[in-house]
């Protein structure tokens, strides 16, 4: 199964690097690293996240360090969404 990262997804990637760099580099590489390794694991895994309601997506968390990963998955391509921090207030209805 091939993997990709929407440009949202990619974003969220900086932005999450860009706001733990600023506490410490060794654990914004550490989250960076762990983020990418839980991402690509769906390549071979990819029922391995909960399904959200009826939209055709899933979401699998990295606990170790409190995010979860949304992606969809078509016939041959497993798409990352988006990336956040579970303790992030993604109130969207603002």
């Amino acid at each position: 199964m091939q993997l990709e990262w929407s440009a949202a997804a990619q974003a969220d990637l900086a932005r999450i690097y860009a706001f733990n760099v600023a506490k410490s580099e060794v654990f914004a590489d550490r989250v960076e690293t762990r983020l990418l390794t839980r991402a690509d694991s769906l390549r071979t895994v990819w029922r391995q996240g909960r399904p959200l309601r009826e939209t055709g997506l899933r979401v699998i968390s990295v606990p170790d360090i409190q995010y979860v990963i949304t992606y969809r998955v078509s016939a041959e391509v497993v798409l990352i969404i988006e990336v956040r921090s579970t303790r992030e207030d993604r109130d969207k209805s603002d």
